[in-house]
């Protein structure tokens, strides 16, 4: 899941001073999901928002704002059709047009695609930070990908040492590991140290009898795979 969190309001009220009507669209993937940009808090957001003086216009949640309409479907339409075929696909949407800008409380992802089809400002009410899962334990946020378009995960045992090691070392852990603990995690992600990432690595393979997958010698690592801006070509 893309991991977002909500922007300070002070931050977004200031972006948000210079337009007399403002909309908000909420996102029902995954920050819903996350409980950061759905409809609960899109409402919520609103009401600060005109405590605050800020004058909503309208308010809405897309399904997923990253699939809110293509740039194809919207290429030939003037501004105005434009906005009515966003709000149509809004759930309980109206009074688009009376906005000055957008806010919008998807990941940056949605945010993007949002301006690309309308001409009016998007802006974001989120800080998107990485793709991760939510722990049981103590309900946090821990990174899982950042996309870096070679998956290693088949012979590290679903563990990924570019994400979970703080070093993003590839064979093997490094000479700071204290008792199986990684010597830089407690400044990074916790209180408390977490594990070495290649030292799970190992218990799990060791688990599966499949120790064999860290003595075979790989090529290097591809990194450039990561290099931005990276497009697919579906169906080639």
């Amino acid at each position: 899941m893309i991991i977002t969190r909500q922007k300070p309001l002070e931050e977004i009220k200031e972006t948000l001073s210079r337009y007399k009507g403002v909309a908000l669209i909420g996102c029902g993937g995954c920050v819903a999901f996350y409980q950061t940009g759905g409809t609960k808090q899109t409402k919520e957001m609103a009401a600060k928002l005109r405590e605050a003086g800020v004058n909503v216009v309208a308010l809405g949640v897309s399904n997923r704002q990253c699939y809110l309409c293509e740039e194809k479907e919207v290429a030939d339409l003037s501004d105005a059709e434009r906005i009515r075929k966003v709000a149509r696909e809004l759930e309980g949407f109206s009074k688009l047009e009376e906005a000055e800008a957008v806010l919008s409380l998807a990941c940056g992802v949605g945010v993007q695609n949002l301006a690309n089809i309308l001409d009016m400002p998007v802006l974001p009410a989120q800080n998107t930070l990485f793709m991760g899962r939510r722990r049981v334990e103590g309900d946090f946020d821990l990174e899982q990908c950042i996309g870096c378009g070679n998956c290693i995960l088949a012979f590290t045992g679903g563990i990924c040492p570019v994400t979970r090691c703080a070093k993003s070392l590839m064979n093997g852990p490094c000479g700071g590991v204290f008792n199986g603990m990684c010597e830089v995690s407690k400044s990074r992600v916790s209180e408390h140290p977490v594990p070495c990432a290649w030292i799970e690595i190992y218990n799990k393979l060791k688990k599966q009898g499949r120790v064999d997958e860290m003595r075979k010698i790989r090529p290097p690592k591809d990194f450039t795979k990561a290099a931005h801006m990276r497009k697919v070509a579906w169906g080639l």
